[in-house]
C-alpha cells in the first residue's frame, strides 16, 4: 500500500508542480544536447594521402568542367589509402572521401564557370539575338554526364539549345557529328536547324550536326542494326490511336507496378492538354497573368520530362545529347505519343 502512496504523490508532483514550489534546494541542471561533429577530411597534396591523390590527378583536367559522378568514379577505381601504406582505407569510409572530392569539385567548376563567362562574354552575348542570362550561360558551361533543365514556356529554351551546341564546338568539346538534337515534331526540328544554320554557320561544319525528331532517329536507328526500317502501326491514325493506346498503356499498367504508378500520376495530375492552360479565365492583374503563364510551362516541362521517360526503354551513350520536347493540343498529344512510341 505503501508503494501506492509513495507513486501517487510523485505523480502529482510532475503534474501538479509549478515554478517555486520545489523543495530541491540543489542547481538545476540544463538539458544539453551532444552532437557528433564529423572532423573534416583533408585530401590536399601535403596531406597524408598525397600518394593517393597523385594517382588519379591526373584523371581530371584542371581547365575544363568536372563531370558529376567523378568522384564516385575516382573512388571505386582508385580505392583511397594512406602514404606509406599498402592497404586501402575500408570501404566504410569512402563517403567521406567522395564528400571530399565533391566538395573540391563543386568549388573548381564554380571558379571555372566564372572564368568562362568573362572569357566568353563576346560569344555568349552575341551567340543568339539577346544576349544570353547568367542562367542560360551556366546551362552551355555545365558539361555533367546528365543535365535536366526545367523552365517554362517562352523562356528561352531554344535559345540555351543553341548556345549550349555553339560553346560545344567553341570550345572543341565534341566534333559536329557527334551531336544529337531531339524533337518530338518536325516543326521544332526545322526551327531548330534553321537557327543553327543561321547563329552558328560560321563554325566548320556545322551542316554535320544530328537534328531528329524521335521517331525519325528510333527508325534510322532501326534501320541500320537489322538491315530494314520498320513501318508505323496501321492504327497510327486519327480514330483509332487512342483506342490502341489506351490498350497498350493497360497492359504495360497490369504488368509493371512502377508503370502503372507514373501512369496514374500522369493521368490525375499532369494530363491536360496545354490549350486548356490559354483557355483559363483571364486574370484580374498583369501579376496574376505572369504566374498562371509560368505555372502553366511549369507543369508542361514535368510532363514532358514523365513521358519522355516513360518511353525511353534505354539511354544512348552520346558525348553531347540536347533533347526538345513540344506538345500538340488535346488529342494530338496522345497521337505524337503513339508515333514515337513505335519507333
Amino acid at each position: 500500500m505503501i508503494e501506492w502512496i509513495i507513486g501517487t504523490a510523485l505523480l502529482g508532483g510532475l503534474l501538479f508542480g509549478g515554478k517555486g514550489q520545489s523543495k530541491d534546494p540543489g542547481p538545476k541542471l540544463a538539458r544539453t544536447s551532444l552532437k557528433l561533429v564529423e572532423s573534416t577530411l583533408s585530401i590536399t597534396k601535403d596531406s597524408e594521402y598525397s600518394a593517393w591523390r597523385a594517382k588519379w590527378e591526373g584523371e581530371v583536367d584542371p581547365d575544363r568542367w568536372v563531370p558529376k559522378g567523378a568522384a564516385e568514379s575516382i573512388i571505386r577505381r582508385f580505392p583511397p589509402f594512406k602514404s606509406g601504406s599498402e592497404d586501402a582505407e575500408p570501404t566504410s569510409q569512402h563517403p567521406r572521401f567522395q564528400k571530399a572530392l565533391s566538395k573540391e569539385f563543386d568549388a573548381a567548376n564554380s571558379a571555372f564557370g566564372k572564368k568562362q563567362k568573362e572569357r566568353l562574354s563576346e560569344f555568349f552575348s552575341s551567340v543568339e539575338r539577346n544576349p544570353l542570362t547568367d542562367e542560360q550561360m551556366d546551362c552551355c558551361i555545365c558539361m555533367d554526364n546528365t543535365l535536366q533543365i526545367v523552365a517554362a514556356a517562352g523562356s528561352g529554351k531554344t535559345s540555351t539549345i543553341v548556345a549550349r551546341v555553339g560553346y560545344a564546338l567553341k570550345e572543341g568539346l565534341v566534333p559536329p557529328e557527334e551531336i544529337l538534337i531531339l524533337a518530338f515534331n518536325r516543326s521544332v526540328k526545322d526551327e531548330l536547324e534553321a537557327r543553327i544554320k543561321e547563329r552558328l554557320g560560321g563554325f566548320p561544319n556545322v551542316q554535320r550536326i544530328n537534328v531528329k525528331t524521335f521517331n525519325a532517329f528510333g527508325l534510322e536507328l532501326i534501320g541500320k542494326s537489322t538491315g530494314r526500317k520498320p513501318r508505323l502501326a496501321d492504327w497510327v491514325e486519327p480514330g483509332k490511336d487512342v483506342q490502341a493506346i489506351s490498350e497498350i498503356v493497360e497492359v504495360l499498367r497490369q504488368r509493371d507496378p512502377r508503370f502503372r504508378l507514373d501512369s496514374d500520376l500522369f493521368r490525375t495530375v499532369y494530363g491536360r492538354g496545354i490549350d486548356e492552360c490559354e483557355n483559363l479565365k483571364q486574370p484580374e492583374t498583369d501579376i496574376h497573368q505572369k504566374c498562371a503563364n509560368v505555372l502553366c510551362g511549369w507543369c508542361s516541362s514535368i510532363r514532358a520530362n514523365l513521358i519522355s521517360n516513360l518511353l525511353r526503354p534505354n539511354q544512348l551513350r552520346l558525348r553531347l545529347a540536347v533533347g526538345l520536347i513540344r506538345f500538340g493540343r488535346g488529342a494530338g498529344v496522345l497521337r505524337q505519343i503513339a508515333v514515337d512510341a513505335m519507333v
